[in-house]
């Protein structure tokens, strides 16, 4: 029934985007349309393709080899396999276009924002060349216009990750003292993530002290002092949909202006969550940070952050961003993390939040982050 509705709706989107089909090449559309799931996304030789037709049943192209787990985890009838690498993809998605009258067709492919074509470049440009008459194009808008919003079950989903990596969080802080080296202390947040239900812990940076920024960059072998502040980053998927929650804590003990900095983000972070409505240009949520930001007194760095949140979904990162330049307007559905940082000379404070839009305004995916500063409590 999921992905019958997906289709319907994908099927609907295409006749108002004026599409014959679309094209999924990258792992988060091909995964959301075929239901297909394979651990060969690591390689790069062997594509998976699906074409969406605006008129007809689907079609799935992937290696031979991926034959009996198709079977058992799509739910797609029409499973093309080929023997070797992307050249003979190619050739099944020249034949399938073909077979399905498109020669003249219009086809959205996913290379467009937020998205990477799940294929070599000069493989897209040999089925060009096989095709002259079909005009491939962005296929981008429409399928945000469909993955922005999520459906029940994907919202559970995305709610239980959020769970476990705010459960985690727990564990990981009872058992973080110092003398651990932020390595220690991240291998623990993911043994803690896994134990409690993650099927992947994709995204884990963890950092401590001043930090230097250093939000993006594997833990080091640095040893955490008492006082230090730990920042973790969780990253974790169940049935295929991230996590993404941050949290911080202050190893073994905190002092007053640790706290009282760590309380003033908390505030931060809830009013700019108690904003979020139907109808609510992401823009403004930048507005609300501004005027709550200045209240509290804490600078605004807006050109350091880039960007306050985001989306996401079966991708940790996904339209739109909280940016003074999004205006997209927020509609029930959508899922929205909210993560502005604030700093001093002890570290980095951050909480992020996640909601949900609903019909009159939000319901958080997170458990609401302690409005008080958490100390480590290892031993």
């Amino acid at each position: 029934a999921e992905f019958d509705a997906r289709y319907e709706k994908a099927r609907a989107r295409m006749a108002e985007d004026g599409l014959d089909a679309l094209l999924v090449t990258s792992e988060p559309n091909y995964r959301y349309f075929t239901g297909h799931r394979s651990q060969f996304w690591v390689g790069n030789a062997r594509p998976f393709l699906a074409l969406i037709f605006a008129d007809r049943a689907p079609l799935a192209i992937a290696a031979s080899s991926e034959a009996a787990t198709f079977e058992n985890t799509s739910w797609i009838e029409d499973y093309r396999p080929y023997v070797g690498f992307a050249d003979a993809a190619v050739d099944l998605l020249v034949e399938a276009i073909r077979e399905n009258g498109l020669e003249a067709g219009r086809i959205g492919v996913d290379y467009g924002e937020e998205m990477r074509l799940g294929m070599p470049l000069t493989n897209f440009e040999a089925l060009k060349a096989a095709l002259p008459k079909v005009a491939f194009v962005d296929g981008a808008p429409t399928l945000w216009a469909l993955r922005l919003f999520k459906s029940p079950a994907e919202t559970a989903y995305k709610r239980k990750a959020m769970e476990i990596a705010c459960e985690a969080f727990d564990r990981c802080w009872q058992e973080t003292r110092a003398g651990m080296s932020e390595i220690e202390i991240q291998r623990r947040m993911h043994v803690a993530m896994i134990e409690l239900g993650a099927h992947h812990v994709g995204w884990l940076p963890c950092t401590s002290g001043r930090g230097d920024f250093r939000f993006s960059q594997e833990p080091t072998e640095r040893k955490v002092e008492t006082g230090d502040i730990v920042w973790i980053d969780a990253g974790c998927t169940y049935h295929g949909y991230w996590s993404d929650v941050n949290r911080v804590a202050a190893v073994d003990e905190a002092n007053e202006v640790q706290r009282e900095t760590y309380r003033k983000n908390h505030e931060l972070t809830q009013r700019m969550v108690a904003a979020i409505r139907p109808g609510l240009p992401v823009s403004e949520i930048v507005e609300v940070w501004k005027t709550v930001a200045t209240e509290l007194g804490i600078p605004e760095d807006f050109a350091r952050f880039g960007r306050l949140g985001h989306g996401s979904g079966i991708q940790m990162l996904e339209p739109p961003s909280v940016w003074d330049k999004d205006d997209t307007e927020l509609e029930p559905g959508m899922i929205i993390h909210l993560e502005p940082k604030t700093f001093n000379e002890y570290g980095c404070y951050q909480v992020e939040e996640v909601v949900v839009v609903t019909g009159n305004g939000s319901d958080y995916l997170t458990r609401e982050a302690p409005a008080e500063l958490p100390v480590t409590s290892g031993s």
